[in-house]
């Protein structure tokens, strides 16, 4: 259903940013050793001049396993996270496309037309698998279904 894939994508979306919002703190931290500054706020380390805003570029930029090498850690504890980083965001995008591949598999099935078989002369009705109503569809089965060729 529509609603099943808005709250899938928002649910994604979410973990998403704090996935990103999370390692990119844990990185400036790491790299700043000290108290987080004001976002805007440069502070000059081993990496680069850095704010928490290059750093949530770096944390996506990682996640998304781009890693153009444009800031990089020179702590040991920031290659640590990076490393945890590069390996959550490789297993984030495998279960987030696996889950939406389920979802577009489910919606698919079931969604498609009635053929009739030759040489059959039965036919099997289930309920629950129309959602919307379309006369169109109702009036061509029993049409079929009543008045056989």
């Amino acid at each position: 259903r529509a609603s099943d894939i808005s709250r899938l994508t928002a649910l994604t979306v979410l973990r998403l940013i704090a996935v990103i919002v999370v390692f990119a703190g844990s990185i400036f931290v790491l790299e700043v050793l000290g108290d987080l500054p004001f976002p805007g706020t440069f502070v000059t380390t081993p990496m680069g001049d850095l704010s928490f805003f290059t750093m949530l570029y770096w944390a996506f930029e990682t996640l998304s396993t781009v890693g153009y090498g444009d800031f990089a850690p020179k702590t040991v504890l920031g290659r640590a996270v990076t490393i945890f980083c590069m390996g959550s965001g490789v297993i984030f995008f495998a279960l987030e496309s696996a889950e939406f591949m389920k979802l577009w598999g489910l919606q698919m099935h079931g969604s498609g037309r009635y053929v009739k078989k030759p040489h059959r002369n039965h036919v099997v009705i289930m309920g629950g698998a129309v959602q919307q109503t379309d006369e169109g569809i109702l009036s061509a089965f029993f049409s079929e279904l009543y008045h056989p060729v």
